[in-house]
């Protein structure tokens, strides 16, 4: 219950939307239909969110209380996106998430609201693990619903279709958090956040933070689009 409050997309984060370059794909005439759509996003929850939103998510909620650790991991996760647009859409996110939430908040979700106040700790993966815990499943599939419901009004599709679209991909939210979690794996066994704690062999180090090259040029493109097919 608390996974269908917290990531239900009518859930009150500001009423901010954002297409993580799927606008930069339909304008482009390359997403155009359900199945053109359905390539991209598996690209994009498993190249992207993945290594991204859902390892972070899994590694904060592996390290709960390691306070240091979470400021580590939010300042590198925030370093790393190349879009300056897809980093401030995910600052407004995280704090409007934990501001709409602070009747619900303890020690440790009232400190990293506290903490939230410096961009570079700001990260809403992190605001969403620090509220609800081993709940990675339902994060990725929440983000699947949300680029669909934004698919269906830009492409655009049928509620059919995208109905369709929402319960095949019931899978795709369970493979995008097998993965997340196997890249937080070594980090959570280990206790702490640290870039250098893993052996050059290890080959999470490779996958955490790691990208899409393709999908990175779509979200700077959104940047610079010359009209929007919906309000982000």
């Amino acid at each position: 219950m608390l996974g269908q409050f917290l990531f239900d997309s009518a859930f009150a984060n500001g009423a901010y939307s954002h297409s993580f370059g799927l606008e930069s794909y339909i304008s482009w005439g390359v997403v155009k239909d359900a199945s053109s759509f359905q390539k991209w996003l598996e690209s994009y929850m498993l190249d992207i969110f993945a290594t991204s939103d859902g390892a972070i998510y899994a590694i904060a909620c592996g390290l709960k209380g390691k306070k240091l650790s979470l400021l580590k991991l939010a300042k590198v996760a925030n370093s790393s996106m190349a879009s300056a647009e897809c980093k401030a859409a995910g600052i407004s996110m995280a704090r409007a998430t934990l501001k709409n939430t602070e009747f619900m908040h303890d020690e440790y979700a009232s400190w990293y609201y506290k903490a939230c106040e410096n961009d570079e700790f700001c990260n809403p993966a992190i605001a969403f693990s620090v509220l609800g815990q081993n709940m990675a499943v339902e994060y990725a599939y929440s983000s699947i619903k949300t680029l669909t419901q934004n698919a269906t009004r830009a492409i655009p599709l049928s509620y059919k279709k995208s109905s369709e679209l929402l319960h095949i991909n019931l899978d795709l939210a369970k493979r995008s958090a097998d993965k997340s979690m196997q890249i937080a794996k070594s980090f959570i066994e280990k206790g702490f956040f640290s870039l250098q704690l893993l052996d050059e062999n290890d080959l999470n180090k490779y996958h955490l933070f790691s990208t899409h090259h393709e999908l990175d040029l779509g979200m700077l493109a959104h940047e610079k689009l010359d009209f929007r097919l919906f309000m982000s």
